[in-house]
């Protein structure tokens, strides 16, 4: 689910850059750690975001580097993510739904 949500700011900065969404490649990966470092539970997620975008140039890729995000295009990505967190786990009944709790 973030990781949706971080592909489709990358697609916002491909077109910003000037290229096509059809010819740029981008990457990423999330790591789910389930506990801290006293070994206590604590779900969260390690993301690993390319800070470019790869067009391929005869078979080899070339890295085109990325302008990158203000605070308020981290904002706003932060806020998509949470949004559809909370969405998810009040479906899977984790939590219960009420107003003060983001």
């Amino acid at each position: 689910m973030n990781t949706e949500c971080i592909f489709q700011y990358a697609g916002f900065l491909v077109k910003r850059a000037g290229f096509k969404l059809s010819r740029a490649n981008t990457g990423a990966v999330t790591l789910i750690q389930r506990f801290g470092s006293a070994a206590n539970l604590n779900v969260h997620l390690h993301c690993l975001v390319l800070d470019g975008v790869y067009l391929n140039r005869d078979g080899v890729p070339v890295l085109h580097e990325a302008a990158a995000p203000t605070v308020e295009e981290l904002e706003v990505l932060l806020a998509k993510i949470i949004t559809r967190t909370m969405r998810l786990l009040t479906r899977l009944g984790a939590v219960s739904e009420e107003p003060d709790q983001t």
